[in-house]
């Protein structure tokens, strides 16, 4: 007995289908692992900032835990306007002044850091131990650096032997081009090569 094309194609497309199915659900699970884990980070960097900001009897108010939310959740150095702009994602009406008020609540708390970069944004970084700064010119991407050596460079003989000036801490910042930027420069230069 001959078999209907049509329910060969059928078998066949429902097979690829599955496979198709398999491998989303794949690729999904594996997204749903990081966002998982990444979730799991910025849960435990929650739960450390609020710790931290009940033993300095800073009162809890959704606005600033909002704003404890956005910090928790990014390695990059946020400025005002990055913090506000997500936290306006869940309350609309919350003003640029108050995140603003809670940041600087937060750093003269010391819950978070001010981060200055001549010439450019104050940042806000909520990692307060000792480390030091790398900021990319091009794209004003900021990672941390963290090296014991750089954390027992001595203070200047100019300040210590003037008597003027108290240091109370210190940070070191690297200013050059990150990796991407790097190539991108690399590449353009390479491009404008005569020759090429």
């Amino acid at each position: 007995m001959p078999r209907d094309p049509r329910a060969l194609r059928v078998r066949r497309s429902d097979v690829s289908w599955k496979k198709s199915q398999r491998a989303s659900s794949a690729r999904r699970n594996a997204g749903e692992c990081a966002v998982s884990h990444r979730h799991h980070r910025d849960e435990t960097r929650i739960a450390a900032l609020d710790a931290e900001r009940r033993r300095l009897g800073l009162a809890m108010t959704v606005q600033r835990r909002a704003v404890l939310e956005v910090l928790a959740s990014t390695d990059a150095h946020p400025t005002i306007d990055d913090v506000h702009a997500e936290v306006r994602r869940r309350f609309p009406e919350v003003s640029r002044s108050m995140v603003y008020r809670i940041l600087e609540s937060f750093a003269e708390a010391g819950l978070v850091r001010k981060v200055f970069h001549p010439g450019r944004a104050l940042r806000y970084d909520s990692r307060t131990d000792r480390h030091h700064h790398f900021t990319c010119t091009a794209c004003e991407r900021g990672i941390d650096i963290s090296d014991p050596r750089l954390d027992r460079l001595p203070v200047p003989e100019t300040l210590a032997r003037s008597g003027e000036f108290t240091v109370q801490d210190y940070s070191v910042q690297f200013f050059g081009l990150c990796p991407d930027c790097a190539a991108a420069r690399s590449e353009a230069a390479g491009e404008k090569r005569p020759g090429r």
